[in-house]
């Protein structure tokens, strides 16, 4: 909406912003790995897409902290003295339904993981043309856009545990038990390695395109 409430003729006539140079920030650059260097600008470049992914992968921790919550709950039927002869056909029915919108959330964050790395991929042809000709490896350009997927999801793995807790604790009986810390940092590190090994696919093949097709295309 802002692009579109933006006059032409102004976006035109507006001067050219000079660089900004921060020596301290070169010199940190220096230390650091091409792949991460390539990861970072490849993040700063697309501000509105590192909060979705982050927002993706919060979500994706609620319904697996949700899930592995549940699958502590004790049943609860219908009998004799408390035992369970006739089952809880509402609490069946509502983890079933729990079951079915964590796995329709997860399969979704897993599209949205390849469909970003792919997408970051195009939009950075001749960025990632140039990083190639000044003598970055395809492997290092693979590891800077699986990089560039996996640093937004750090924040969301951080933020989707507390909310997984206070999502499910706000809806669940007073007497539910929560699963253990452990298995939610487990599921945290689980999510971030299956982030690296779906974005490795895309990035491995955007990193073998040929150079000099996209150097010559943006030349002319």
């Amino acid at each position: 909406m802002r692009a579109l409430r933006t006059a032409t003729v102004a976006a035109l006539a507006d001067a050219a912003h000079p660089p900004r140079r921060r020596p301290w920030l070169t010199a940190l650059s220096a230390l650091l790995p091409t792949p991460f260097l390539l990861g970072l600008r490849l993040t700063a470049r697309r501000p509105g897409r590192v909060v979705l992914q982050a927002c993706s992968t919060a979500t994706t921790l609620i319904a697996l902290t949700g899930l592995l919550s549940l699958s502590l709950q004790s049943s609860r039927g219908y009998g004799l003295n408390g035992s369970t002869a006739l089952p809880n056909l509402r609490d069946e029915n509502a983890s079933h339904l729990l079951i079915a919108v964590s796995a329709l959330l997860i399969a979704m964050a897993v599209v949205n993981i390849i469909a970003f790395t792919w997408t970051t991929a195009m939009e950075a042809q001749p960025s990632l043309a140039v990083a190639r000709a000044l003598g970055a490896t395809p492997g290092q350009v693979s590891a800077g856009l699986s990089i560039a997927q996996l640093l937004p999801c750090l924040p969301g793995a951080v933020i989707g545990v507390p909310l997984g807790i206070g999502v499910f604790s706000a809806f669940s009986p007073r007497n539910a038990v929560l699963a253990p810390v452990s298995w939610m940092l487990i599921a945290a590190l689980a999510t971030l390695l299956v982030t690296v090994a779906l974005t490795a696919l895309p990035a491995h093949l955007a990193a073998r395109r040929p150079v000099v097709p996209v150097l010559s295309a943006d030349t002319a």
